[in-house]
């Protein structure tokens, strides 16, 4: 595992919590719009609303059961920090539709098959922020934020 990608995600995790603290979603939370500059994270290209579905949407906008909310950004935050982590997106096409249906009825291919690094404790936690049922992912960005900086502890200790 790259301890700079876990000091990344734990930034990100501080930008969008002082975000949510703020009533302020991103809502178009990918790679892309994330950039470090000077060391420091900084999200860019918020979006008013979110109306169009892609492949970084969370099934519940692709299936429209639900407004974007705090799951929804949680949910693409578990897309970011996969493709941090693994250096790929975890559904293995470029097709949209193909996409949208593995989101909706496939399982996601291990971090491990990507980067042997993964530590399972990691994996565990972005795949919690992955689940496919809003009720099962995490409720805030701080826990995810905890989380991660429990990992960072245990490795600076060790």
């Amino acid at each position: 595992m790259k301890e700079h990608f876990l000091e990344i995600s734990i930034d990100i995790c501080l930008c969008l919590e002082y975000c949510h603290n703020k009533n302020v979603l991103h809502k178009d939370l990918k790679l892309s719009n994330i950039i470090i500059d000077d060391n420091k994270i900084k999200l860019i290209n918020f979006a008013l609303y979110k109306s169009n579905v892609s492949n970084h949407s969370a099934p519940e906008q692709i299936i429209g059961s639900s407004k974007y909310n705090i799951k929804s950004e949680i949910y693409c935050l578990g897309l970011v920090l996969y493709q941090l982590f693994t250096g790929k997106f975890p559904y293995n096409t470029k097709n949209q539709s193909e996409i949208i249906n593995k989101i909706m009825n496939e399982e996601i291919i291990s971090m491990k098959l990507n980067n042997n690094d993964i530590p399972d404790v990691l994996e565990r936690i972005i795949f919690k922020a992955l689940k496919r049922n809003p009720n099962d992912r995490y409720n805030s960005i701080q826990e995810i934020y905890l989380a991660l900086n429990d990992i960072k502890n245990f490795y600076t200790r060790s």
